[in-house]
């Protein structure tokens, strides 16, 4: 596969992404938090995908130059902790122009995004499908995997896009007769709320001794007990720590073991 093929292939989706797919679904028929949403569709991705990494990238057009942000990751830890893997090269491509962008075997020669080819082949990674999320007609962002082996043609290319489609309806979300919104002011919210999430890990990842993958997976199982969205849980543990460093509320502890 060269990095201008469409990603067509005869691979077939594998039951566990079916589940976790209708896992998404059922949560698009409920109130649900987004930021916690595209966590699940990286997650769904990197593990459909049997892939080194994934990731939910979005487009930043509040800034100038236009640049990309990852809002949700999955996979290795070294991957996680950069982001630049994800939101330049096909991740980037995918996002503006809202179509699939491709690297099908980074060991085959190509002059496309070259320096992205040398950093990926630094971080191990060997292929990279990104899967443009498209938000009322408009490219916003892209579901980029990345494996540690060419992708060859049994990989299920049909559920990459499916997984930025739900991404998409999950945007959607925001726009409201009750709260109207642009798709900008969507997108800037969900980043926004990312970042916010990104300081609530440093401190669970600091509090607990964690690394930042586990910290993100600890501090959203906390916010599924406390009963809160995500976001507004990070947002809550953000606010308790600026008040007063060390006192975290119960914010990183079970309801049912607070003393």
């Amino acid at each position: 596969m060269s990095d201008q093929t469409s990603g067509v292939t005869t691979g077939t989706v594998p039951g566990h992404s079916v589940v976790a797919v209708a896992d998404i679904v059922h949560s698009l028929t409920r109130p649900f938090d987004v930021a916690e949403l595209m966590d699940a569709v990286a997650d769904a991705a990197r593990r459909g995908f049997a892939a080194q990494s994934s990731a939910v990238v979005v487009l930043d057009r509040t800034r100038e130059p236009v640049r990309a942000e990852a809002v949700a990751a999955a996979g290795d830890a070294s991957a996680v902790d950069d982001p630049s893997l994800s939101t330049s090269g096909p991740g980037l491509t995918a996002a503006g122009d809202g179509a699939l962008a491709v690297i099908g075997d980074l060991d085959e020669q190509s002059d496309r995004w070259p320096r992205y080819r040398e950093h990926a082949r630094d971080a191990g990674i060997r292929a990279v499908h990104a899967f443009p999320i498209r938000f009322m007609d408009r490219p916003v962002g892209s579901v980029v995997v990345h494996t540690a082996d060419p992708w060859g043609q049994n990989r299920p290319v049909m559920l990459g896009q499916l997984l930025a489609d739900l991404a998409a309806i999950a945007l959607s979300a925001g726009i409201t007769d009750a709260q109207p919104a642009t798709v900008e002011v969507v997108v800037d919210r969900l980043i926004r709320d990312n970042r916010t999430i990104a300081t609530a890990v440093g401190i669970t990842a600091a509090t607990m001794d964690l690394d930042p993958v586990a910290a993100r997976r600890e501090l959203r199982r906390l916010a599924a007990a406390h009963q809160a969205p995500f976001a507004a849980h990070a947002r809550a543990l953000v606010d308790a720590h600026d008040r007063r460093p060390g006192d975290h509320g119960g914010l990183l502890s079970d309801p049912y073991t607070r003393s």
